[in-house]
């Protein structure tokens, strides 16, 4: 042959690839199906990579894009090398392993999840246990069995971390379901050698005639194609809500912007959304602070009150900046069971805030307004009842909570126009 045999480990890839290629041209059409694999692998790895680039901020694209990629190298080195070859086998368990828990970490990260310690424990351990030539080193029988057995301990530690969103969208059932399947058949692939024991010399004719070898490529080629799929159309939809919040999102503090507040009142008019609370928010004096400092200290002020009220009260409900100083909560059903303790703790949380934009004698502060919603009633009713408390908070010393109730609008909505000026 041609090709001369490599000595050193660095040059084995180098060697498989060579031989992958030379295999291509020589090959039946049966074994034909098995080089095709990788190809279809590496162009799914190929179309994420793209994804990736041109969204820099979607995690699951990077991840899979290179679990896709891998997957290509690893399974040609598993079909396509010498049965005698250890180095090239023992490459091809431990891309396996990684592969998994890339490919797993791809799904968790649309949900901001990690996998967790036991899968890099399982591979680890799946790792010692299956190098070559060690003194531990297992029977050649034995091998696939525990590189299996460590596939579904990796699959099923994933499938925990994703099994609360399977409520969330019809596609993160679909990757449930396609993990439940995966998971199913490294149990049946750890089993199928009890059955079917593989030695050396059932492989001396070359692996593609083993029904293990091939039953074993094509259930994984088949859950590495639906993955692909189901990531492309995940990427799609993530891209596309992406998109959507973009456009509701304030830029400057991250809340929710006036869309994002129509698009709470419409939902909640709907029936799709309930609303039990509303909080308005209104810093004082804010206009003096733009006016004596500058506009970058208002919208440094701006910035720091919206990131206090998405780290500690976003859990509340809905948080959106509808005016240059002003900003509503919607307090969704069951969250916040006082919610005037809720508005007085934002109260307390803005006259925290210490800038260094702002002279230490600047003490930022907050009329907050508070009206609890009537079954039947109109959303926006009930956000006028709020600011109407807001004013009420200023009329009443500023830095302070006061909640309105219904039968006080009209006496409190008198003037407020007129006040408004004299407020800020």
């Amino acid at each position: 042959m041609f090709l001369n045999r490599p000595s050193d480990l660095l040059d084995e890839a180098a060697y498989a690839f060579a031989i992958y290629l030379i295999a291509i041209l020589t090959m039946d059409a049966a074994s034909l199906f098995f080089a095709l694999i990788p190809a279809m692998f590496a162009s799914f790895g190929l179309a994420l990579a793209i994804i990736a680039v041109i969204e820099p901020g979607h995690k699951v694209a990077r991840w899979a894009s290179v679990a896709f990629l891998l997957s290509a190298v690893a399974i040609a080195l598993d079909v396509f090398r010498p049965v005698e070859d250890t180095g090239l086998g023992y490459l091809a368990i431990v891309l396996h392993f990684l592969i998994l828990i890339m490919l797993l970490q791809a799904f968790l990260s649309r949900h901001r999840l990690a996998m967790k310690p036991p899968a890099f424990i399982a591979a680890l351990i799946g790792m010692i246990s299956l190098f070559p030539n060690a003194p531990w080193w297992p029977d050649f029988t034995v091998r696939p069995i525990i590189v299996h057995l460590v596939g579904f301990i990796i699959i099923a530690c994933g499938l925990r971390c994703l099994w609360a969103t399977r409520k969330d969208q019809l596609i993160d059932r679909l990757v449930i379901g396609l993990l439940m399947v995966s998971a199913a058949s490294y149990l049946a692939r750890a089993a199928l050698p009890l059955v079917l024991p593989i030695t050396p010399d059932t492989v001396a004719d070359g692996q593609l005639t083993q029904p293990y070898v091939v039953f074993s490529h094509m259930i994984g080629a088949m859950a590495g194609l639906a993955s692909g799929f189901l990531l492309m159309i995940a990427i799609g939809l993530d891209v596309l809500r992406w998109r959507g919040e973009e456009s509701r999102t304030d830029y400057l503090t991250g809340l929710g912007n006036r869309r994002n507040l129509q698009r709470a009142i419409d939902g909640h008019a709907a029936g799709l959304r309930q609303i039990s609370d509303v909080i308005a928010i209104d810093l004082d004096h804010f206009k003096s602070v733009n006016d004596r400092f500058g506009h970058a200290a208002g919208d440094a002020l701006l910035r720091e009150v919206g990131r206090i009220l998405r780290k500690d009260f976003a859990k509340y409900g809905d948080i959106c900046r509808i005016g240059g100083e002003e900003f509503v909560l919607l307090i969704l059903p069951g969250r916040a069971p006082n919610p005037i303790k809720v508005a007085q703790s934002i109260v307390a949380s803005i006259r925290a805030i210490r800038l260094d934009e702002l002279p230490a004698a600047v003490v930022p502060t907050a009329s907050v307004g508070h009206a609890a919603h009537v079954d039947g009633e109109n959303l926006e009713a009930t956000l006028r009842l709020a600011d109407a408390a807001v004013y009420r908070a200023k009329d009443n010393g500023r830095d302070r909570v006061e909640t309105v109730h219904p039968e006080d609008i009209l006496p409190i909505d008198i003037g407020s126009q007129s006040r408004k000026a004299a407020a800020d």
